[in-house]
């Protein structure tokens, strides 16, 4: 019997060196307050990311950064398949059309004049990190512009793009936009300098800003070696259309408004 009790100290003095161990109500115990909730189902996942972004992300950047994102994936892995692409340029767009959406509900706008002016708002944007006025824009800004451009056209597919709107939030801006941005608005159909023209009321600041601007793009550019062939292409297509619509008395007649034609005219008689 004492060989019993004395072994049963022994063994209470062992256990009291080695670490307690706990109940299985112990164990269990934290775990009730770390479990995880279950994930959301795919559909509420998206609007749950479509509410934060509407609340968080500037519109503006959203439209740049969604198209940028992928544009610089693709262009920096060789590896990545046409298909891989077009299905994240895809998702891309889904998600910013829903973000449209989700805004213009909160705002009560018209979803293609919310588009229309994040637009113009992101072109202003990246116009104005240059000190001065130039005709051309910098490599870093035609990137971007490029990748706004895109996010434009698939707007403007989905119906989810106002021209006119965009035409006349561009012309309200203190500073017209340069000749290159007008080029390649026109060039990609976003929106025609015809349309841009009759959008501004004041007939005689729209000659002076595009005379002024083919001056400056006929006298060259400080990077013209690097830009020359965009230059000449610019000049060319702008030309053509102020002559076919100022030099063609059948302008004036078939023309939505007069005001157009009359600009080409007195534009290219102050360039003769």
């Amino acid at each position: 019997m004492s060989s019993d009790v004395s072994n049963l100290a022994s063994y209470q003095s062992c256990s009291a060196d080695a670490p307690q161990r706990k109940t299985l109500s112990q164990l269990l115990g934290p775990r009730t307050h770390r479990q995880r909730q279950r994930p959301l189902p795919a559909h509420g996942l998206k609007d749950a990311v479509i509410r934060f972004m509407s609340r968080h992300q500037n519109l503006g950047d959203l439209l740049l950064e969604v198209n940028g994102s992928v544009s610089r994936h693709s262009s920096s892995s060789c590896t990545v398949s046409c298909d891989d692409q077009e299905t994240k340029a895809a998702a891309g767009d889904s998600l910013i059309a829903s973000v449209l959406q989700e805004q213009a509900l909160q705002m009560d706008l018209p979803v293609g004049l919310l588009s229309a002016r994040a637009s113009a708002e992101k072109i202003h944007q990246i116009l104005s990190v240059v000190s001065r006025r130039t005709v051309m824009l910098s490599s870093a800004q035609r990137s971007k512009f490029t990748c706004l451009l895109q996010t434009m056209q698939d707007l403007q597919s989905s119906n989810m793009f106002s021209r006119l709107q965009f035409s006349q939030e561009i012309c309200k801006a203190k500073e017209q936009p340069i000749l290159e941005i007008v080029w390649r608005l026109q060039k990609e159909n976003i929106v025609s300098l015809e349309e841009l023209v009759q959008s501004n009321p004041d007939a005689a600041a729209v000659v002076h800003w595009l005379f002024k601007d083919l001056c400056d793009l006929c006298l060259g550019t400080e990077d013209q070696q690097q830009n020359s062939n965009i230059q000449r292409q610019i000049l060319s297509d702008i030309v053509t259309v102020l002559v076919r619509n100022g030099f063609q008395e059948s302008s004036f007649a078939e023309s939505k408004s007069p005001q157009f034609p009359q600009v080409c005219f007195t534009i290219l008689d102050r360039m003769l």
